[in-house]
């Protein structure tokens, strides 16, 4: 059988529900490496992953970022001689044979740079797909994200000074424009949690809010600016980024708490957008 291992990013987790993501996963590997970004609470972090026997610690000395941790994941992947490298997200859990059926997929589907598959998120847990499909999509989030070895070692990377946000994208329109197809097999592979999910009703409708820290806003637009420089402005992609990032101002605006704190990062996102070079 293919090498498979997996890698979780941690920063600060959540201890109880970081043993549900290694419980989970660490017996469908050869090798779980979880890359700590500085974390915390450390100790208790390794105090976990004592008990398990096929888990190595990589400790940062800072918080590099997500997009630099999981190029340390692709590298170990390639010092060990892995084939394929799960990411995982630190508060995503996959489900029992996850693996298996990438595996099954990854000798079919050819010509793929990255498969995922369906999720549920934690927050909205009786929303489940029934019509599951195997399709091709442009989107899939990094977290649950089966990646090939040899496509890592040949330059395709994550971009580290993405630091967080739109790292995924980055990902996914490389790997796109390399000529790769990225799918999603009619599987549900795994829980995730993305932010801290709120609704709210206008003119009849409901309007989802995810609630992410001004840190996190503030990463969101300055990638936009930096992809575009990178990628284009006038590309489709990054078009709908600029639309989504409207979108999202508004919300944040009308609906989400710390306003002022939330769009003076926005603001300085925007300005450091600029600024920064490729």
């Amino acid at each position: 059988m293919d090498k498979v291992i997996a890698g979780i990013v941690t920063y600060n987790p959540d201890i109880l529900r970081l043993k549900e993501n290694i419980t989970a996963i660490s017996k469908q590997v050869v090798t779980l490496v979880i890359v700590d970004n500085y974390s915390d609470n450390i100790k208790s972090i390794e105090t976990l992953i004592s008990k398990f026997d096929n888990i190595e610690i990589i400790k940062l000395q800072e918080n590099r970022g997500i997009a630099y941790a999981l190029n340390v994941i692709g590298n170990y992947a390639m010092r060990v001689h892995a084939k394929f490298y799960l990411t995982l997200d630190q508060d995503s859990v996959v489900t029992d044979n996850l693996i298996e059926e990438y595996l099954k997929y990854s000798n079919i589907l050819k010509d793929f740079g990255l498969i995922s598959s369906y999720h549920i998120d934690f927050n909205d847990r009786q929303n489940i797909k029934k019509d599951l499909q195997l399709s091709k999509i442009e989107f899939p989030i990094t977290s649950g994200s089966f990646m090939r070895t040899d496509l890592f070692e040949k330059g395709i990377r994550f971009n580290d000074k993405l630091f967080i946000d739109k790292v995924d994208y980055d990902m996914d329109l490389q790997l796109r424009i390399n000529g790769y197809q990225l799918y999603r097999i009619p599987y549900i592979g795994f829980y995730h949690q993305l932010g801290d999910i709120s609704y709210k009703s206008l003119f009849g409708k409901k309007i989802m809010l995810t609630n992410h820290s001004a840190n996190r806003y503030y990463y969101n637009y300055r990638n936009t600016l930096v992809l575009a420089k990178k990628y284009g402005i006038l590309n489709k992609n990054i078009i709908n980024f600029f639309v989504g990032d409207t979108l999202l101002f508004w919300k944040i605006l009308f609906f989400e708490k710390q306003k002022k704190t939330k769009l003076l990062a926005i603001i300085n996102g925007i300005f450091d957008g600029f600024k920064t070079k490729n």
